[in-house]
Formats: structure tokens, sequence, C-alpha cells
């Protein structure tokens, strides 16, 4: 799911907080695959808990928010600016996805360990560990269990390589990617 403001800019201190920094590029790895019930039972610090349902009520409201009337417009995934370009062969399954500018997004949580390569672009980026500027060129291995938060400062293609035994786009993608419902948002008091 994404959010653009036409012609403007989507910063936001909601998600992206002043200060908060995270080394992506150097992120020690974990396990190499979870699944949904495994990461809810990762200890975890409150920050990291916080940060992550941050990012799940920020892709809640991108889906449920009524985001025209503030002029923005909602990218769904059948939008032909959602699509990315598939690689699929024996063994490893390649994602990549072509971002613009202005641009707010919140991907899938990955179940399990990927390498990452941004060929150009700017974003800044928040997962569940911290938020960070992540210019390209760069690569980096993402952890089992990642789902991130990018607002587009570039346009910016990103790459995601998978390992998989998939023969399908639908197969390798419900073996890579952790479902989750959308939580609901409550009004604050």
């Amino acid at each position: 799911m994404a959010l653009s403001r036409k012609g403007g800019d989507l910063s936001t201190d909601l998600i992206f907080p002043a200060g908060a920094t995270h080394d992506m590029l150097n992120e020690p790895l974990g396990p190499y695959r979870l699944t949904l019930a495994e990461l809810a039972a990762l200890p975890i610090s409150k920050e990291r808990r916080a940060l992550r349902l941050d990012i799940r009520r920020l892709e809640s409201a991108l889906w449920t928010v009524d985001v025209e009337k503030h002029g923005l417009v909602r990218i769904t995934p059948e939008d032909d600016l959602a699509q990315p370009i598939n690689h699929l062969m024996p063994g490893v399954y390649i994602r990549e996805m072509h971002l613009f500018a202005g641009l707010l997004v919140v991907g899938k949580r990955h179940a399990q360990q990927h390498f990452n390569i941004v060929s150009k672009g700017r974003a800044t980026v928040t997962t569940e560990m911290g938020t960070q500027v992540i210019t390209g060129p760069c690569q980096f291995m993402g952890n089992a269990g990642t789902k991130r938060a990018l607002w587009v400062h570039e346009d910016m293609v990103w790459t995601t390589i998978h390992r998989t035994d998939a023969t399908t786009l639908e197969q390798a993608e419900a073996e890579l990617m952790i479902a989750e419902p959308l939580i609901e948002l409550r009004r604050a008091a």
C-alpha cells in the first residue's frame, strides 16, 4: 500500500521521528526464516515493539482513512504504479520496485532473510529497529520479519532477492511474505 501527495511532500514525525537513527546497512542477521507466531514470540524492547506497532498503524491508516479529502492519492497493489518487475527462476525470486519521489509506502513483512539492492534514489526508511536515510547505490541483507515504511525523497529502484523453490509468483509470495491482518485504529480520547 502506498500514498502520495500530488506535487507535495509527505514528511511526518509520526513514523519518521526526527533524530531516530539505525544503521540498516550493517544490521546483524537474526533467524533465517520466521512465521508470524515466531516473530511475535521474539523478545524485543519496548521501543522496538512500539515502532513495530506504529508501522502497522500507518499501514492500516493507508487502507482505511479518507486520504482523498486531504489531497492524497491512494495507490493500491492493483494500480499500475505499484506493479513490481518480477523474475522467478529455479531457486531465486527477484522483485524490483520503481518508487517515485513523494511516495509513502509500507511494504509486506518478509518471512526470511533476503538481499536488498537500492540501485538509485533516496528514502527515509523505518523498521522496528529504527529509522535511516538510505541512498542508492547500496546493498544490504534484510532480516526475516522485516517490515519497512518508506518515505521516498528521490525516485528509487529497490530490488529484493529471495531464495525459493516456488515455481509461480503466487507460490513465491505466499512462501516469502508473512500475511498480517490490518489492525483496528482507535480514535484518541
